[in-house]
């Protein structure tokens, strides 16, 4: 094979690569997965709504927003599409917590102490949550 096919077709299996782990962002509470709820439980979507992975589809954090109480421990659980947690703005005041790595068949616990709004993302699919701790 010459040098330049090769070149040529490693590029093109590079961009096909970052558009099948591109979705749609979903950033407006209520999307995804349902209007909000009161759960201690947040889970990552396995599946995408209104596509199938790398067509289009959203990802999302359910519920969203989530309310929860001062002082609760919330687990993020994820299941076989791998999700990454960060939290990208807390209350003013509130120490933010660890990020919870790439991962997938998993959970993680985080306690939420400071009332107000905490915003999560997974910087794998660049999808956005809401928990509002109350």
């Amino acid at each position: 094979m010459r040098p330049q096919a090769m070149v040529v077709g490693t590029l093109i299996a590079a961009v096909c690569a970052v558009t099948a782990c591109s979705s749609t962002s979903s950033t407006s509470p209520g999307t995804g997965a349902g209007s909000g709820g009161n759960s201690t439980t947040i889970t990552g979507s396995t599946t995408t709504t209104g596509g199938a992975y790398g067509t289009g589809g959203n990802y999302f954090w359910s519920p969203d927003p989530d309310t929860v109480a001062s002082g609760a421990a919330v687990t993020f659980a994820i299941g076989s599409v791998p999700h990454s947690v960060h939290f990208i703005s807390v209350p003013a005041g509130a120490t933010t917590p660890d990020s919870v790595a790439l991962t997938s068949n998993s959970s993680a616990m985080r306690t939420l102490t400071t009332p107000g709004t905490y915003t999560i993302e997974c910087f794998n699919h660049h999808f956005t949550g809401t928990i509002v701790v109350k």
